[in-house]
């Protein structure tokens, strides 16, 4: 038997760097789910661990947590825009956030104020995070890791995307007369 493609399932959006920008100097109504998303944006991280991260996962710079959703040991180094988002070191949770149906209400105004004419859940912030790395270069083995995968292929198969900007790179290597 021959597995089919199910056509009504929505293609998860992603973020562009521009779109990154849009939405980072766009006020969103709710300044706790704006931080905890562009901090996803950077880590990489689910709604699932961003939800209850607490302060203690927080080392130097690093993340240090077990994922909830699959119980895998996760290590991410934290680049400088989410170390600014953090601020300085508190008590319990790092991020107050509402439920995540209220988050991604949130979400979905705020790229509509940005004027992203893309459908954003808390998802698209993991996913855009993959998607870009692999657009910079970075190895699938890289990416898998920070993610918390143990291999590569659910990144090769899930967080792979055909993106038009690519295709115009790729299209100017080939030789030309």
């Amino acid at each position: 038997m021959v597995a089919k493609s199910n056509k009504n399932k929505q293609i998860k959006e992603i973020l562009t760097e521009e779109d990154y920008i849009k939405l980072m100097n766009t006020p969103c109504t709710n300044y706790e789910v704006k931080k905890g998303f562009v901090f996803s944006l950077y880590t990489g991280l689910r709604w699932a661990d961003v939800k209850p991260l607490k302060w203690e996962n927080i080392k130097e710079n690093t993340i240090v947590l077990e994922q909830s959703k699959t119980g895998v040991r996760l290590e991410v180094p934290l680049h400088q825009i989410a170390s600014k988002i953090l601020g300085d070191r508190k008590e319990g949770l790092a991020f107050h956030l509402p439920t995540q149906d209220g988050a991604n209400k949130v979400l979905g105004k705020w790229a509509n104020d940005a004027k992203l004419e893309k459908h954003i859940t808390w998802h698209c912030a993991r996913h855009s995070f993959s998607v870009l790395l692999q657009q910079k270069g970075i190895d699938l083995a890289t990416v898998a890791g920070m993610l918390g995968h143990t291999t590569t292929k659910y990144v090769q198969q899930t967080y792979k995307r055909y993106l038009q900007e690519n295709a115009k790179g790729a299209i100017k290597k080939l030789p030309a007369l």
